[in-house]
């Protein structure tokens, strides 16, 4: 009887440490997926969860006489920065839902509190958004979307309006350069 119990003991415990395993692999975190490229904005698509690189766009500054700071350049010079203007109607990428997210590797100081959210409104066959209005000579800022950033990765973060978007075109600012999403009709 006891070259019974020895086989079935040894099954019973092979089979506790199998069961151990499996759990314990079922349980581990997956590690997100990071962009490899710095400085780029990528969608999170909330269907696979896949990062779709949002279009970088070339921009043009419309700028007014004046006399006042350069934004972004620290120079004091003739004119103001009105608005910024993108080419076409709408961007290449679209996204799902009222609040997309987004995943970026900044650049080595960046700095991630001058990154803007802002609305594009429509004209002809271009899209612009304004940075601000003037009143008389006094230049006042627009204020942008307020989104959320918060650590996504061990190298990444992740940046969420903090209010659902409407249907729309909408530009990501950084120190540099534009990156462009739209917000189709939502259901």
């Amino acid at each position: 009887m006891n070259g019974l119990q020895l086989p079935s003991l040894s099954l019973f415990v092979l089979g506790l440490l199998f069961a151990v395993n499996f759990c314990s692999a079922q349980t581990a975190t997956v590690k997100p997926s990071e962009p490899e490229a710095l400085g780029v904005f990528f969608y999170l698509s909330p269907a696979d969860q896949s990062l779709k690189a949002l279009p970088r766009e070339d921009f043009e500054k419309h700028l007014k006489n004046g006399m006042g700071w350069a934004l972004g350049t620290g120079v004091y010079t003739r004119f103001y920065l009105d608005k910024v203007i993108l080419d076409g109607t709408a961007s290449s990428l679209r996204t799902v839902g009222s609040q997309p997210a987004f995943i970026f590797r900044p650049l080595p100081g960046e700095n991630m509190a001058r990154y803007k959210l802002m609305p594009c409104t429509v004209h002809k066959n271009q899209r612009e958004y304004q940075l601000g209005e003037y009143k008389g000579k006094k230049f006042i800022p627009m204020r942008p979307i307020e989104v959320t950033i918060s650590k996504y990765g061990d190298e990444s973060y992740k940046l969420v309006p903090s209010q659902p978007l409407v249907a729309g075109e909408y530009g990501l600012l950084t120190e540099q350069k534009v990156y462009t999403f739209g917000v189709d009709g939502l259901k």
